[in-house]
């Protein structure tokens, strides 16, 4: 899966990824990174077919999160 759009910021030392929910995008987020960037270092993602993300083949929650966590885990976006 390429092309996935992510957005981190913050200073904390622990990783905190959030998803939006289904028909929205990360803009969902702008109003608590202010209180949570002071505690997580955050990565904010655009699921497939939403936000900056383009469409992908027809996907489930599972196989989202599952390539979220491998680009995560790699820091691998494009």
């Amino acid at each position: 899966m390429k092309n996935i759009y992510r957005y981190s910021c913050g200073e904390g030392k622990l990783d905190f990824v959030m998803l939006h929910g289904w028909g929205l995008n990360s803009n969902v987020w702008c109003y608590i990174i202010n209180r949570f960037g002071s505690h997580f270092r955050l990565h904010l993602f655009d699921i497939p077919g939403y936000g900056f993300s383009q469409s992908q083949e027809s996907l489930t929650l599972s196989k989202i999160s599952e390539t979220v966590f491998k680009k995560r885990r790699h820091r691998q976006y494009d």
